[in-house]
C-alpha cells in the first residue's frame, strides 16, 4: 500500500472532512521527533460509501389483493465489496419488520396480500448499513357489489326492474332484454330464462360484480273445453274441471278476470246457475284469455197438483192440474207411485178415464 501526506494534516488528530472518501481509504499517522526514527502508526480503513442500494418492481396498485411480485434489487457498489442482504416491511411503513429467510438481493413478494405494505431492503458491508427506497403496494379493498332482487320469477314480457348497488359505475353483461347495459337500474323483459351480471367500479379502479337470476315462465295456453254450457238438477253439483279438455290448471272466477275476491273456491263442485270463466295457470301466470262454462240449473222439486181429484162423466184432462211452468222442466203424467218408466207414462193425460194418476217433473 502506497500512502501520501495529507496537505495540512499536522497536528495530533485528523479530522476526515465528509464526503472526502469516496473509495475505501487507507489512514495513518507519522510522528517524527529528531533526531529519533519516525513512528508510524497503524492503519485505519474508512471504507467507501455503500451505493446503487435501489429497488424496482412493475405494477404497484391492486384491488382486494395483490399477485405474487418480485422487488428486484441493484448489485450496490462500495463498502468492503461484500455484501449481505435483508429485507423488510411495515404495514405503516414506520416500523418494520424484518422479513425470515428473506436474505437475497430480491425478493418475491407472495400472492394474496390483502392490505397496503411498504418493503425496503438494508444492505450491510463491514460495518456500514444502508437502507434502500421504499417501495409501497397498495392493496384497496374493491366495492361489494349486490343486485336487487337476486333471483325472481316473472311471467313472459313481465318487465322487472334489477338495481345495483355498492359501486359508483355500473355496467350489465349480457344486455339482451334489458333497457340498458349502464347504469345501476336497468328493467329486463327476457323471453327465456336468463342470469344478468353486472360489474361495479368504485372512485380507484376497483372492480366487483354480482348477478341477478330471472326465471321466465311462460304465458299457458288459453284452455279447451269439452263443453261450453251445461245444466244441473237443482240440489245437484258439477264439476268445472271436468269439463277442461287442455293439460295445464285453470283457475275459475265468477268475473272474467284474474281477481281472487271472485276465485271459485271449489271449482270441482259448483250448483250456483251463472257463467264461469276459466284461465290457463302455470305457477303465478295466466292464459291472456279466458273461457267461458255456462250452468244452468233446474228447479225439480216435486211438482204439487192443483187438486187430489177429478169427477166428471166423460174422460178427464188431468193436464189442467199442472202447477205453473218452470224454465227446464218437463212434467210428465204416469201411472205408478214410485219408479217411472217409459211404459208407465201417459200419453195423453188429457184424456184420461177412471184412476190414479201421478206427476213427475223432470
Amino acid at each position: 500500500i502506497t500512502f501520501s501526506a495529507i496537505v495540512g494534516a499536522t497536528t495530533e488528530d485528523y479530522t476526515v472532512p465528509n464526503n472526502m472518501v469516496e473509495v475505501t481509504t487507507y489512514f495513518r499517522r507519522v510522528v517524527t521527533l529528531s533526531p529519533c526514527p519516525e513512528n508510524i502508526s497503524a492503519s485505519v480503513v474508512i471504507y467507501a460509501p455503500v451505493t446503487g442500494n435501489s429497488i424496482s418492481t412493475g405494477l404497484t396498485s391492486y384491488c382486494n389483493s395483490a399477485p405474487s411480485l418480485t422487488l428486484t434489487g441493484s448489485v450496490p457498489t462500495g463498502g468492503t465489496g461484500s455484501f449481505s442482504y435483508l429485507w423488510e416491511s411495515s404495514t405503516n411503513g414506520l416500523t418494520y419488520t424484518t422479513i425470515g429467510s428473506a436474505t437475497l438481493a430480491s425478493y418475491t413478494v407472495p400472492a394474496g396480500l390483502t392490505q397496503t405494505t411498504y418493503y425496503r431492503r438494508k444492505i450491510t458491508s463491514g460495518s456500514c448499513v444502508v437502507s434502500s427506497g421504499v417501495i409501497v403496494i397498495t392493496v384497496t379493498a374493491g366495492p361489494t357489489v349486490a343486485v336487487t332482487p337476486p333471483s325472481s320469477t316473472v311471467c313472459q314480457g313481465t318487465p322487472l326492474t334489477l338495481t345495483a348497488s355498492g359501486a359508483l359505475n355500473y355496467t350489465w353483461i349480457l344486455s339482451t332484454g334489458l333497457s340498458g347495459s349502464t347504469g345501476f337500474t336497468v328493467v329486463a323483459t327476457p323471453s327465456v330464462s336468463t342470469i344478468y351480471t353486472v360489474t361495479g367500479s368504485d372512485v380507484n379502479g376497483c372492480t366487483a360484480s354480482a348477478q341477478a337470476t330471472v326465471n321466465v315462465t311462460a304465458i299457458p295456453a288459453t284452455p279447451v273445453l269439452s263443453s261450453g254450457s251445461g245444466s244441473i238438477c237443482s240440489g245437484s253439483s258439477v264439476s268445472l274441471s271436468s269439463k277442461v279438455s287442455s293439460a295445464d290448471p285453470v283457475d275459475w272466477y265468477t268475473v272474467p278476470e284474474q281477481n281472487s275476491a271472485y276465485l271459485v273456491a271449489s271449482p270441482g263442485s259448483v250448483n250456483t246457475a251463472g257463467s264461469y270463466y276459466g284461465f290457463g295457470k302455470s305457477g303465478n301466470c295466466y292464459s291472456a284469455a279466458s273461457v267461458t262454462f255456462t250452468l244452468s240449473v233446474f228447479d225439480v222439486t216435486k211438482p204439487v197438483v192443483a187438486s187430489g181429484a177429478l169427477v166428471d162423466c166423460s174422460n178427464l184432462d188431468i193436464t189442467v192440474l199442472e202447477p205453473a211452468a218452470r224454465e227446464g222442466v218437463t212434467y210428465e203424467w204416469h201411472s205408478v207411485a214410485t219408479n217411472p218408466t217409459a211404459g208407465t207414462r201417459l200419453s195423453n193425460p188429457a184424456s184420461v178415464s177412471t184412476g190414479n194418476y201421478y206427476l213427475y217433473g223432470y
